[in-house]
């Protein structure tokens, strides 16, 4: 039996699609960027995968660009090779299995795939997480790709794989072909390290080199030359004085990437275990650096004690004087603000005939409130359930099984919330229930499509309904903040998301005995503060069902629309998102929704 190609040991053709496809990744890959794939992700030698991608480009048919692929319509199957979590792939539907017979289950496409960034994202400024806020783990590696950090801390096997070794003289000779380019990055690292540290490396090396082939021997009473090479290079990490942030030091660094896992971030319950053992590392390697420095040693006649000198304990450079102007001027605004707290303002709020309330030149009674929010929520109903689902007498919408809704506060998954806790029974499908009533009715489906374009999608029938959608959110944004207890300010109100996060790892909506409840934990003094506000608002029912109504059946057909026509790879898990135009949630535009629902209402 003949050996497989070099290029089929790698990558598949796949004729139906027209694209290569990784055997071990299980997706596709554009042929200009096989080798970077395969150096990256597989750890080819670049002679090896530039053979690879040579013999793959030479394919009959094959798509090179990603305007070039046509997106599968109808498939059978999920089609494996194309992930939404990949730059140029795209939502596509799966047919439902024939009647006749028991098909493969359906799989949502904009499931686990699209929520796995593997790129760190920089997170939102109302995610409240006090533990990445205390570890700035975030900003230091945002743009780093979670797999290669998880791969430097990955725990090394006792015996290498066979296909690594056969490929290490090849990655040696494309090293040492690539010697220009190494010396440009390592000079870029050399940067960000102090003499002494490089020096230790350097010796680390060299004494690394003269001992390699010589064997175990019986165990040495004292350390060895590479032993000691590599004490003094962690005693001179652990020596390294911080003069401006923490992240100067590589000891800070590194304990930065021990912080990643694949779906997020080791919380304040995983990481301790993991910094307790460095602490306790780095105690047994002072403790062995004063038993060194305390007998004689045979070739330390010029070592000195450098490393461990005083000058790694000093307090550090003395603090600055303020300047005599500037404590001036802090004590006059504080003055300042005295006189204003302890001035009494003059009232604006009046009530009068019981239940008619004045303010400034505002003047309405409680029956015209309680108007305003039934005929709001009523509006609000109809526009969701026979606009943006299209319910009729023949076809209804599918009731909310309140009593079948459950809910785990615990499970920090990114992307879940109740509607995906396995103990939760809704009578349909919400990933495709809206795809299969479009496609099911001819003159609905109708609105959607344009014969002759590229997709078969009528762009501007799609942005009309995404703008019914945003219409929608912005009078449930205006019901909430009335009906759910205590009004929230603005920031409160719209850093709610619906699913969790990575960086936040948290949710904002949850059900608790039938009720739909948003928990906020974001305010406008967080930044400053530091302190975390968590309060409970319980929705109406009739304010919940609008809720769940929207995110178990709109929603995932919403986020398909976007994906198809304006390419929108992150799933945003906010619910007040920014629309497709560009224009963004603010505190300004939630008053301008309230002021114009309050005039249409009231006058």
């Amino acid at each position: 039996m003949s050996k497989p190609s070099i290029e089929c040991q790698y990558f598949e053709h796949v004729p139906k699609h027209s694209v290569a496809a990784c055997r071990e990744c299980r997706y596709a890959v554009w042929p200009d960027q096989i080798e970077g794939h395969l150096q990256k992700q597989h750890k080819v030698s670049y002679k090896e995968a530039e053979a690879v991608g040579q013999q793959v480009r030479s394919w009959a048919g094959l798509v090179q660009y990603p305007s070039e692929l046509e997106v599968p319509t109808g498939a059978p199957k999920p089609v494996r090779q194309l992930r939404v979590s990949r730059h140029g792939s795209q939502y596509f539907e799966v047919q439902a299995p024939s009647q006749d017979g028991e098909g493969p289950e359906i799989v949502p496409v904009d499931g686990a795939a699209a929520w796995a960034r593997t790129t760190i994202q920089e997170g939102e400024r109302d995610e409240v997480n006090l533990w990445l806020e205390r570890t700035q783990w975030l900003p230091y590696l945002v743009g780093m790709e979670r797999p290669d950090l998880l791969a430097c801390i990955e725990e090394p096997v006792a015996e290498p794989d066979a296909r690594q070794e056969q490929q290490a003289e090849p990655a040696k000779r494309s090293i040492e072909g690539d010697e220009e380019d190494e010396a440009e990055d390592m000079d870029e690292e050399r940067e960000e390290l102090d003499e002494e540290m490089m020096d230790d490396i350097d010796e680390a090396i060299e004494v690394a080199e003269e001992e390699l082939g010589q064997g175990e021997g019986p165990e040495p009473k004292k350390l060895s030359k590479i032993q000691k090479a590599c004490l003094e290079f962690c005693i001179a990490l652990l020596n390294h004085r911080i003069t401006r942030r923490e992240y100067d030091s590589p000891l800070v660094c590194a304990l930065a990437v021990l912080g990643v896992k694949k779906d997020g971030w080791k919380g304040p319950e995983q990481y301790p275990p993991i910094l307790s053992a460095v602490i306790k590392i780095a105690r047994f390697m002072v403790v062995q650096k004063g038993l060194e420095m305390s007998g004689p040693e045979e070739d330390s006649g010029d070592e000195t004690d450098n490393n461990l000198d005083d000058s790694a304990y000093e307090s550090g450079p003395s603090q600055r004087r303020r300047p005599k102007g500037c404590l001036q001027l802090v004590q006059k605004m504080m003055d300042r603000f005295m006189i204003y707290y302890n001035t009494t303002t003059r009232g604006h709020v009046e009530w009068t005939n019981g239940d008619e309330l004045l303010y400034k030149e505002l003047h309405f009674s409680m029956a015209q409130f309680r108007g305003m929010v039934h005929g709001l929520a009523s509006e609000s109903r109809r526009l969701l359930t026979e606009e943006l689902m299209f319910s009729s007498k023949a076809a209804p919408v599918p009731a909310v099984p309140w009593e079948s809704i459950r809910d785990n506060l615990t499970d920090e998954r990114p992307g879940w919330n109740f509607l995906k806790d396995h103990r939760t029974s809704m009578p349909v499908n919400g990933e495709r229930w809206l795809f299969e009533r479009v496609g099911e009715s001819a003159s609905i489906r109708s609105r959607f499509m344009k014969p002759g374009t590229q997709s078969g999608v009528d762009r501007q029938a799609v942005e009309r309904y995404i703008d019914r959608v945003v219409e929608f959110r912005e009078k449930l944004a205006v019901l909430m903040h009335m009906t759910g207890g205590q009004p929230a300010r603005g920031p409160e109100l719209l850093s709610v998301r619906h699913s969790n996060t990575v960086q936040g790892g948290h949710r904002n909506i949850f059900i608790e005995d039938g009720i739909v409840v948003f928990v906020t934990r974001y305010h406008k003094g967080y930044k400053v503060s530091g302190d975390v506000k968590i309060i409970h608002r319980y929705l109406p029912r009739e304010v919940g069902e609008l809720v769940v109504w929207y995110m178990w059946l709109v929603l995932p057909f919403q986020q398909r629309l976007e994906a198809l026509v304006w390419e929108k790879e992150a799933v945003s898990s906010h619910m007040w998102l920014a629309d497709p135009s560009g224009r963004k949630w603010t505190t300004d535009r939630l008053r301008e929704a309230l002021k114009r629902e309050s005039r249409i209402a009231i006058g």
